[in-house]
Protein backbone atom coordinates (compact mmCIF):
# COMPACT_ATOMS: atom_id res chain seq x y z
CA UNK A 1 0.00 0.00 0.00
CA UNK A 2 1.45 3.37 -0.98
CA UNK A 3 0.49 6.86 -2.06
CA UNK A 4 1.28 8.18 -5.51
CA UNK A 5 3.94 10.92 -5.38
CA UNK A 6 1.31 13.65 -5.89
CA UNK A 7 -0.78 12.23 -2.98
CA UNK A 8 -3.87 12.02 -5.21
CA UNK A 9 -4.34 8.25 -4.87
CA UNK A 10 -3.71 5.43 -2.44
CA UNK A 11 -2.59 2.31 -4.33
CA UNK A 12 -3.09 -1.20 -2.92
CA UNK A 13 -1.86 -4.51 -4.31
CA UNK A 14 -3.88 -7.50 -3.09
CA UNK A 15 -2.44 -10.93 -2.24
CA UNK A 16 -3.40 -12.15 -5.72
CA UNK A 17 -1.52 -9.29 -7.41
CA UNK A 18 -4.59 -7.23 -8.36
CA UNK A 19 -4.43 -3.47 -7.92
CA UNK A 20 -6.98 -1.10 -6.43
CA UNK A 21 -6.61 2.65 -6.28
CA UNK A 22 -8.54 4.99 -4.03
CA UNK A 23 -8.90 8.51 -5.40
CA UNK A 24 -8.47 10.78 -2.39
CA UNK A 25 -10.11 13.72 -4.17
CA UNK A 26 -13.41 12.23 -5.40
CA UNK A 27 -13.36 9.18 -3.06
CA UNK A 28 -13.81 6.61 -5.88
CA UNK A 29 -12.19 3.17 -5.93
CA UNK A 30 -10.84 1.92 -9.24
CA UNK A 31 -10.09 -1.77 -9.86
CA UNK A 32 -7.15 -2.82 -11.97
CA UNK A 33 -3.81 -1.24 -12.75
CA UNK A 34 -3.29 1.94 -14.74
CA UNK A 35 0.08 2.22 -16.48
CA UNK A 36 0.53 5.88 -15.49
CA UNK A 37 0.05 4.96 -11.83
CA UNK A 38 2.21 1.82 -11.83
CA UNK A 39 5.31 3.55 -13.17
CA UNK A 40 5.10 6.04 -10.28
CA UNK A 41 5.07 3.44 -7.51
CA UNK A 42 8.37 3.15 -5.63
CA UNK A 43 8.23 -0.65 -5.17
CA UNK A 44 7.31 -1.70 -8.74
CA UNK A 45 10.33 -2.84 -10.76
CA UNK A 46 10.57 -1.52 -14.31
CA UNK A 47 12.01 -3.71 -17.05
CA UNK A 48 12.88 -1.47 -20.00
CA UNK A 49 10.29 1.00 -18.71
CA UNK A 50 7.59 -1.69 -18.32
CA UNK A 51 6.19 -2.34 -14.81
CA UNK A 52 6.52 -5.98 -13.67
CA UNK A 53 5.01 -7.55 -10.53
CA UNK A 54 4.10 -10.83 -8.84
CA UNK A 55 0.57 -12.28 -9.31
CA UNK A 56 -1.26 -15.39 -8.19
CA UNK A 57 -4.26 -17.19 -9.68
CA UNK A 58 -5.38 -20.07 -7.45
CA UNK A 59 -2.18 -22.15 -7.13
CA UNK A 60 -0.33 -20.66 -10.13
CA UNK A 61 2.17 -17.91 -9.37
CA UNK A 62 3.46 -15.75 -12.22
CA UNK A 63 4.94 -12.38 -13.08
CA UNK A 64 2.88 -9.90 -15.07
CA UNK A 65 3.91 -6.87 -17.08
CA UNK A 66 1.82 -3.96 -18.28
CA UNK A 67 2.75 -2.98 -21.82
CA UNK A 68 1.39 0.33 -23.14
CA UNK A 69 -0.15 -1.35 -26.21
CA UNK A 70 -2.28 -3.73 -24.06
CA UNK A 71 -5.45 -2.98 -22.09
CA UNK A 72 -4.58 -5.37 -19.29
CA UNK A 73 -1.47 -6.97 -17.75
CA UNK A 74 0.24 -9.79 -19.64
CA UNK A 75 1.77 -12.85 -17.90
CA UNK A 76 5.49 -12.89 -18.75
CA UNK A 77 6.90 -15.62 -16.48
CA UNK A 78 5.07 -18.64 -15.06
CA UNK A 79 6.50 -20.01 -11.81
CA UNK A 80 6.61 -23.85 -11.73
CA UNK A 81 3.75 -25.25 -9.67
CA UNK A 82 6.11 -27.50 -7.71
CA UNK A 83 7.66 -24.36 -6.21
CA UNK A 84 5.04 -23.90 -3.49
CA UNK A 85 5.38 -20.14 -3.06
CA UNK A 86 4.59 -19.07 0.49
CA UNK A 87 6.22 -15.62 0.59
CA UNK A 88 7.27 -12.97 -1.87
CA UNK A 89 8.54 -9.45 -1.97
CA UNK A 90 9.60 -7.05 -4.65
CA UNK A 91 11.78 -4.00 -4.93
CA UNK A 92 13.09 -1.73 -7.66
CA UNK A 93 15.28 -4.34 -9.36
CA UNK A 94 14.34 -7.74 -7.96
CA UNK A 95 11.39 -9.98 -7.16
CA UNK A 96 12.02 -12.74 -4.60
CA UNK A 97 9.79 -15.79 -4.14
CA UNK A 98 10.22 -18.21 -1.24
CA UNK A 99 8.78 -21.71 -0.91
CA UNK A 100 7.71 -23.72 2.10
CA UNK A 101 10.58 -26.19 1.63
CA UNK A 102 13.24 -23.46 1.78
CA UNK A 103 13.84 -22.86 -1.92
CA UNK A 104 14.21 -19.26 -3.05
CA UNK A 105 13.72 -17.90 -6.56
CA UNK A 106 15.39 -14.56 -7.34
CA UNK A 107 14.19 -12.71 -10.43
CA UNK A 108 16.61 -9.88 -11.11
CA UNK A 109 15.52 -7.14 -13.47
CA UNK A 110 17.89 -4.56 -14.92
CA UNK A 111 17.29 -1.18 -13.35
CA UNK A 112 15.64 1.21 -15.78
CA UNK A 113 14.05 4.51 -14.96
CA UNK A 114 11.49 6.25 -17.12
CA UNK A 115 12.49 9.86 -17.69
Amino acid sequence: MTFLPDNSRLMVQTDSGDFRSYNLINKHIMKGPVLEHLIQLPNIPLWNGVPVWHCQDKEQHYLSAFFSQHWSPVPVLLIPRDLAVTRWTQGLSMIVLGSGDGRILLVRLPINHVN
